[in-house]
């Protein structure tokens, strides 16, 4: 009963975050692209549960598969995608379809099958140039705490800048996700992200990708992971800076929120003539 209950929970959020004032957060400017961010938020909403069926298949615990879920559903670079015309948003869909079906066939061939599949499909949709330089500098930004957490100069125009990939209030469950990973039995799976990264370094676009967003949930298996680790302590020091730590973020959303329905809106209007594309 409390599993269906949390996952109405996180079904319920998605829908009102990916299809409220659609067609004006942020403004339409072309009607014809309103369908396609019809199929954006559809997959907005149904991505999260297929991260946590996966999660649930290949961890066999419930909480961390029902917190990341949440935890992602959460994420600014994830409710952005959703709203818009994203060229990247049926990736990670397949990306996570994937790993599903993956983890429920173990058969090497059926692997190697949805790897290739995959991969055709990704630079199908979403071509990826790699220059003949070695980006360590590209290296450290994207893995810097200021793109993390304070600025996410991987967006385009139509994104948000002023916020992070994460919050700022999970940045100790960040951390100590890192210590507590191995227990959660899915350390191989974060060889994705680290290809991801790989890949957007080298680009000759780089700081502009759009792929940054097939690491968020991987990011979201992290902080869960943290929290997890914060929680099941069972000290109450512990639980209470949980707590004010949550507390926190729920402030920072509001704040995300209210950023992107009131201002940013405004910012689309003002700056219409320098926007490359529709979205």
């Amino acid at each position: 009963m409390k599993r269906w209950f949390f996952i109405s929970l996180i079904l319920i959020f998605n829908l009102a975050t990916r299809f409220w004032r659609l067609g004006m957060v942020p403004p339409l400017f072309d009607d014809h692209y309103f369908s396609v961010r019809v199929i954006s938020a559809g997959l907005g909403v149904i991505t999260p549960l297929i991260l946590y069926y996966y999660l649930k298949k290949s961890s066999a615990r419930e909480k961390f598969a029902q917190l990341s879920s949440f935890i992602f559903s959460l994420l600014p670079s994830s409710i952005i995608e959703s709203r818009i015309v994203s060229p990247v948003q049926f990736p990670l869909f397949l990306l996570l379809l994937f790993l599903l079906l993956a983890s429920v066939n173990k058969n090497i061939t059926f692997r190697l099958a949805l790897t290739a599949f995959y991969l055709i499909i990704l630079f199908y949709i979403y071509p990826i140039v790699l220059v003949l330089i070695w980006p360590l500098s590209n290296l450290f930004t994207l893995l810097s705490f200021d793109l993390l957490i304070f600025h996410n100069i991987t967006f385009y125009w139509g994104g948000i800048r002023e916020f992070g990939l994460l919050y700022l209030s999970f940045l100790p469950f960040l951390l100590l996700g890192f210590i507590s990973l191995p227990s959660i039995r899915l350390t191989k799976i974060f060889i994705i992200p680290l290809i991801v990264i790989f890949l957007i370094a080298f680009s000759p676009t780089f700081p502009e990708s759009r792929l940054f967003y097939l690491t968020a949930p991987f990011f979201s298996m992290i902080i869960t992971s943290g929290i997890l680790y914060f929680w099941e302590n069972k000290k109450i020091s512990m639980r209470l800076i949980t707590c004010l730590l949550l507390f926190i973020s729920v402030y920072e959303l509001s704040q995300f929120l209210h950023h992107y329905h009131v201002h940013y809106k405004e910012d689309i209007r003002t700056n219409i003539n320098k926007l490359p594309t529709n979205f």
